[in-house]
């Protein structure tokens, strides 16, 4: 039987952090010559009427990921793509990393998830470097081979939610948690041995709600990095050791975080989370033109929206398939002009329904008939029109 994943970008809950004692039209569609990266507050209107995803689709690459008795992915959590094309995926489910080449041919698989101190209860961040893949888990930062043989550990002196690779060192989130228990700084910049050399986005020390999520944090963009916390609507660019905002997506009423912050103690959070029906978190993709936007309405429901930063025209997208299903879509990572998605094989050719031929493009070695025989999600690189 083949599993249907529901979320798009798998949440991570975990309870207690016990590791570490108006329509959706602008008013004007014309674009402003403007610093792509000046801050610009984004309104968006849940209510507003859905768009059929192909409806902006302007064409389509698409990748099917080899199948063996190995090669079987139950979920795609994060993607990274190496130096010589290869790519990446962890899953959350069981903390797998698979690779592949870059034309989708297996190389390998492994996974430590376990309770040990040699494994890791979930990946709460990994990256691809020149000879290896490092994850990150509960202050433990650990190496590895392709093959999953461990290289290299590291023990960090405190415990950010995330990390990533920064220019010549590391960036930390500490996801409101304090630095040397009275630093409250959410981003903290390392060099290479992991010494705090600058600090950025200040903040309360209110933690939100009590919760470990496996969205990444920090993405790339440009040269450097994004940052956005999970719960925040403000979208950070990292340039110079330093965060300077860029985007806030504007919910208004919908935002559930308005008004006074929820202490951790607060024993309404999840159950508000579940039964409000409000926007409580994001996970943006960000280029120098559009973003791209999941946002949750309970632990399970979500919405995708692309956004154009000029225009401040945006889409919502209807994701709804056949049955009143949604389409099993995860945006993955911005390549280029293109968005990088994963989709079940199932849900590919009702999406493809809607293209005519010219639209969409198998890349070399995939056929609809070997996609349709596997289980494997597929890989699609999604031009959208201009809007």
């Amino acid at each position: 039987m083949k599993l249907r994943v529901k979320a798009v970008l798998t949440f991570v809950l975990v309870g207690l952090l016990v590791f570490s004692c108006s329509d959706n039209k602008s008013q004007s569609t014309t674009t402003v010559d403007v610093d792509a990266d000046q801050f610009r507050a984004y309104s968006i209107n849940v209510e507003s009427k859905r768009t059929a995803f192909t409806d902006l689709i302007d064409n389509v690459e698409i990748l099917a990921l080899e199948e063996t008795e190995e090669a079987k992915l139950s979920d795609v959590m994060s993607f990274e793509r190496g130096e010589d094309g290869e790519l990446y995926f962890a899953t959350a489910r069981k903390g797998e990393i698979f690779s592949y080449t870059k034309d989708g041919k297996f190389l390998g698989t492994f996974s430590h998830k376990g309770s040990s101190l040699n494994e890791y209860m979930f990946i709460q961040s990994s990256w691809v470097n020149s000879d290896s893949i490092s994850i990150y888990f509960n202050r433990r930062l650990v190496s590895y081979n392709i093959q999953g043989e461990e290289l290299d550990r590291i023990n960090l002196p405190f415990n950010p939610t995330h990390i990533f690779p920064y220019h010549d060192g590391y960036v930390a989130n500490m996801n409101y948690y304090p630095y040397q228990d009275s630093l409250f700084y959410n981003v903290l910049f390392m060099d290479k041995e992991f010494n705090v050399e600058a600090m950025a986005n200040p903040n309360t020390g209110l933690l939100r709600v009590p919760l470990l999520l496996s969205i990444n944090s920090f993405k790339p963009y440009k040269e450097d990095l994004t940052y956005h916390s999970v719960l925040n609507d403000t979208i950070f660019y990292l340039k110079d050791k330093k965060s300077k905002p860029i985007a806030q997506i504007d919910f208004g009423k919908n935002w559930f975080w308005n008004g006074e912050g929820i202490a951790m103690q607060d024993p309404s959070v999840m159950s508000r989370i579940r039964e409000d029906g409000q926007v409580w978190a994001m996970n943006p993709f960000v280029n120098d033109k559009l973003i791209y936007l999941t946002y949750y309405t309970s632990l399970a429901d979500y919405s995708q929206l692309v956004l154009n930063r000029s225009t401040r025209n945006y889409e919502i997208f209807d994701l709804k398939g056949e049955g009143n299903q949604q389409l099993s879509l995860s945006p993955l990572a911005w390549e280029d002009d293109r968005m990088l998605f994963s989709i079940l094989p199932e849900d590919l050719p009702q999406l493809l329904s809607s293209f005519n031929s010219e639209n969409y493009k198998l890349l070399e070695g995939s056929t609809l008939e070997g996609i349709q025989s596997s289980q494997n999600p597929v890989l699609l690189w999604v031009k959208f029109k201009e809007f």
